[in-house]
């Protein structure tokens, strides 16, 4: 776990389905907020307690892996996980706060993995 420099504005999400839905990333750099989402409709969102902070040490505080619907340490959970359905693609936004002067930086994957 580290928390990235400002040079980090994209990650690769990667997601493994079993017993539960482990949602990582590479970097491993902490994230301000994440979303599960289906057609653009919110699935789940936990953002870090800094989130409204500009200091990107004090936002990003979400470190992966994260399993869904369990929300970590160092987050809030602003929409509630919704159930999830086999079969169905799902989309994955990673946001970071980056330093004054920059965007804050997003990374999407789509969710290919069907589950039971």
């Amino acid at each position: 776990m580290e928390n990235c420099g400002s040079d980090v504005g994209s990650m690769s999400a990667t997601v493994a389905v079993g017993q539960s839905v482990t949602i990582d990333w590479a970097p491993p750099c902490a994230l301000a907020l994440l979303l599960v989402e289906l057609d653009a409709s919110d699935q789940w969102v936990i953002a870090s307690l800094g989130f409204g902070s500009e200091d990107p040490a004090a936002g990003n505080t979400i470190f992966p892996p994260v399993t869904y619907g369990v929300v970590p340490t160092g987050a809030i959970e602003s929409e509630p996980p919704a159930q999830l359905n086999a079969g169905t693609k799902y989309d994955v936004a990673l946001w970071r706060l980056l330093p004054a002067g920059s965007s804050i930086g997003c990374s999407s994957k789509r969710l290919d993995e069907e589950w039971d």
